[in-house]
Formats: C-alpha cells, sequence, structure tokens
C-alpha cells in the first residue's frame, strides 16, 4: 500500500488518523473540531502539524515532543490551557512554533533555547507570566518574535532584539535597540520610563514608532533625518520642552497628544504633503492656530483639544485623500477638534466644505457670531458640538439635512435673568464633550443639547 504523506481533514474523526504511522502533513485547521488535543505518539514522521482555529481544550501534554521530525506546530486561536511543555525543547528541528489566542500560563520553557532553527514564535494573548527570558536573545535564526498581550513583569533584557506591547514592563529604553536596524519599534502600553536615546532618531530604515501609554519624558529627537518614518505614536507620555521643527516630510500619522510640550505651534509642518493624522491634544502649545494648516489637502485628523491655542479659526478646505500606512489597520476617519482653547471669531462658513467630516468639536472657546449655514452641508457628520462659546442668532434650519448626526450639542450659559429653575448643568461641574476617537454608529440614538442662543431664547430648530 502506498503510503499517505498528505491529508487535509475536513471532519471530526480524528483518533484514525493519529494511528496513520505514515503522515509527513496533517492539517485540521477551521474545522470547529472540539475536544483534547489526540495522542502525538505515532506520528513520528510528520513534518507540518496544522491544528489551528479549532476547539480544543484542555493541555497540551508532553507527548508533542516526540515529534522530533516537526518542522511547523501550529496550534493558534484554540482554548489550550496549562503550562507549555518543555518537552518542545527536543523537537529540534522546528522551525515554526505558533500558540497565539490560547490560554497558556506560567513562563516560557527554558528547553526552548535548544530550538536553534526556530525563525517563528508566536505566543500572543495568553496569559504567560514572569519575565522574558534572556536566551531568546541566543535563537540566532528568529525573524518573527510576537510576545505580546501577556502578563510579563520586570524589565526588557539587554540581550533582546525584539520589543512587545501591551504587557507591564518597567525600566528605562534599552539603548542598543537605538542602534539597532529594526522597521518597528513598538512598545506601547507598558510602564517603561527614562529617556529615549536621541540615536533613535538615526536608525536607518525605521518606519513605526510607538512608544504610547508609559512614563517617558525630555525632550523628543529630531526625526528629520530618517527617510522611511511613516508613523510616530508618542502620547500619553511625559515628555516636554518643545516639539521638535523638523520631521520627515513624508510622514503620515503623528499623534504627540498627551504630553507636556510647550513652545509654538512648529511652522515645518507646512512641509508635511502626506501628513493624514495629526494628534496633538493637550499639551500647552502657545500662540495662534497658522493658517498653513489648512493648506494640508491630505489631513483627515486634527486633534488640537486642550493646547492653549488663540487667535480665530482659518478658512480650512481639507479633501479625504487616500488611507495611510497599509501595514497597519488603522480606520481613518475624518475629525477636527480644537475644543477648549480660547479661540475667538466667527465659525468659518468654509468648514462646510469638508465633505468627509464625521465630528466637527470646538466648544469651550470663546467664538462668537452666527452657526453658520454651510454646517448643514456635512452630510456624513455624526458629532457636533459648538457648546460654551458666545454665539447668538438663529439654529440654522440647514442642521435638519444632517440625517447622520448623531449628538448635537449647541448649549451657552444661560444669562442670569432668564436662568431655568433647573440649571442644565451643575455650576461646579462644567460638562463637555471629549472626543477621544471615532465617535460614530451610536446605539443610543439621537442625542441634542440646544440651550439659549439669544437673549430672547427664541431659535428656529
Amino acid at each position: 500500500m502506498q503510503s499517505i504523506e498528505t491529508i487535509v481533514v475536513t471532519s471530526t474523526i480524528l483518533t484514525p488518523l493519529f494511528r496513520i504511522r505514515s503522515l509527513m502533513l496533517l492539517d485540521m485547521a477551521g474545522n470547529q473540531i472540539r475536544g483534547e488535543l489526540p495522542g502525538f505518539a505515532n506520528l513520528s514522521k510528520l513534518v507540518d502539524l496544522d491544528m489551528s482555529s479549532n476547539s480544543f481544550h484542555g493541555i497540551l501534554t508532553r507527548e508533542v515532543g516526540s515529534l522530533q521530525n516537526l518542522r511547523v506546530l501550529n496550534l493558534e486561536d484554540n482554548s489550550l490551557g496549562g503550562n507549555i511543555p518543555k518537552e518542545i525543547g527536543n523537537m529540534t528541528k522546528l522551525r515554526q512554533l505558533y500558540l497565539r489566542s490560547n490560554n497558556f500560563f506560567g513562563e516560557i520553557p527554558s528547553a526552548f533555547s535548544y530550538l536553534k532553527e526556530l525563525e517563528v514564535l508566536d505566543s500572543r494573548d495568553n496569559s504567560l507570566s514572569k519575565k522574558i527570558p534572556n536566551f531568546i536573545s541566543n535563537l540566532s535564526n528568529i525573524t518573527s518574535l510576537s510576545l505580546s498581550n501577556n502578563k510579563y513583569t520586570g524589565s526588557i533584557p539587554s540581550s533582546m532584539q525584539k520589543l512587545v506591547s501591551e504587557n507591564k514592563l518597567e525600566g528605562i529604553f534599552p539603548q542598543w535597540l537605538a542602534e539597532m536596524k529594526v522597521g518597528s519599534i513598538i512598545m506601547s502600553d507598558n510602564s517603561l520610563t527614562g529617556k529615549t536615546p536621541h540615536s533613535i532618531s538615526n536608525i536607518y530604515r525605521l518606519q513605526l514608532l510607538d512608544l504610547s501609554s508609559n512614563i517617558f519624558f525630555g525632550n523628543l529627537p529630531d526625526f528629520s533625518s530618517n527617510v522611511f518614518l511613516g508613523y510616530i505614536d508618542i502620547s500619553s507620555n511625559e515628555f516636554s520642552g518643545e516639539i521638535p521643527t523638523k520631521f520627515y516630510q513624508e510622514i503620515e500619522i503623528l499623534d504627540l497628544g498627551k504630553n507636556r510640550f510647550t513652545g509654538n505651534f512648529p511652522r515645518n509642518l507646512s512641509n508635511m504633503s502626506h501628513l493624514e493624522h495629526l494628534d496633538k491634544h493637550d499639551n500647552k502649545i502657545s500662540g495662534e492656530l497658522p493658517e498653513f494648516i489648512s493648506q494640508i489637502s491630505t489631513l483627515q485628523v486634527l486633534n488640537l483639544r486642550n493646547t492653549t491655542l488663540q487667535g480665530s479659526i482659518p478658512d480650512v478646505n481639507w479633501k479625504k485623500s487616500k488611507q495611510g500606512l497599509s501595514s497597519h489597520n488603522l480606520e481613518l476617519y475624518s475629525l477636527l477638534d480644537l475644543s477648549m482653547n480660547q479661540l475667538f471669531g466667527e465659525i468659518p462658513a468654509s468648514l462646510g466644505k469638508l465633505n468627509g467630516l464625521k465630528l466637527l468639536n470646538i466648544s469651550h472657546n470663546i467664538l462668537h457670531g452666527n452657526v453658520p449655514i454651510s454646517l448643514g452641508d456635512l452630510k456624513k457628520l455624526e458629532s457636533l458640538d459648538l457648546s460654551h462659546n458666545k454665539l447668538s442668532g438663529l439654529i440654522p434650519q440647514s442642521l435638519a439635512k444632517l440625517q447622520q448626526l448623531s449628538i448635537l450639542d449647541i448649549r451657552v450659559p444661560c444669562p442670569e435673568e432668564l436662568s431655568p429653575t433647573k440649571p442644565l448643568m451643575d455650576g461646579n461641574k462644567e460638562r463637555w464633550f471629549l472626543w477621544e476617537g471615532v465617535v460614530i454608529g451610536y446605539s443610543f440614538g439621537f442625542i441634542i443639547a440646544v440651550g439659549i442662543l439669544d437673549h430672547t431664547g427664541y431659535f428656529v430648530p
């Protein structure tokens, strides 16, 4: 009888298959198979085993270590738990190991140090804990290492050449990393602190830098010499000083929000012809909102909330542009948030030209005059907040055409002589909306908060 070398299983009949000693490749991925893993003792010739995207539960037994000819083991997207067996270290020919999206806990066994041919190790989305082991850095053939979204603690080993996000790592930014030739650095959602080495700005071919949600402080390096860097997110840290005057001109995503930057609005931004997402909210940027911001035609997201900016809102003429970096699943949306500043003057009628706008928040400023009729042309608008300004006149009937609108807030403080018996807000706790991201698709329906727009209290809905 001729040996069976390849079999693709689409049923739940497993036991007979695991008795076929001649099997070299077994693919049972995506079959909704339930139950515990069968025994591996008879599959000594197996080279490729894919049991991903099923509903296997229980533990991964020590018997897996008998698969000493295995090159690829894929168990991702199941419900396997317990400790990762140290016997995997016996599979010295293993090149790819996928354990992502299970319930494994404990630590990565030290026996993994024997997997000298390992190229891919993916253990994301588990409950692995303790420290990231130093021996991983000795696996010289590793090209892809994914350990994110676990429960690792402690500092990053100096020997590590990859970083992970969404853990509980602490310590300082390692100097060795700033001297490596990597395409992306993702260190978000940890407890890392200290200053970032200025040499990080010289990493050749660095395309993505995400240091968000840590405790980094100090000045930000000058990234102008990096001709590949298209994505910078350092939001939610303690960076201070002035924002660097130079960035790479073709950068697409620049998020500096929620830091301690000071100084004027950098004028070099006018040269960024590909900028799509600019976020500087919750900093102390002084001066006026520059007119050149309206010349960045690719801009889709502008968040300058709570930055102490002054002056008037310039006429704008942004247009929808292509989606940003294709290597990241970023759902770019159209957002303009200038709230909680000291902007004065009238609301420009040209805002009605922003056809792709979904969220407009210019509340908590000193704007006066009428609500522009042109805002009724924003057909895709879902959130509109003009509250806490000094607006007057009538609410334009054109707003009734905004069929996508979910949030509308045009409240202003009531005159003392017309204050209602039950005030709209607590005088000690002013209410405002803070737009942190996409505020669309509200399940709770249409919300309106309309205050008195003139001393007579008369308005047209």
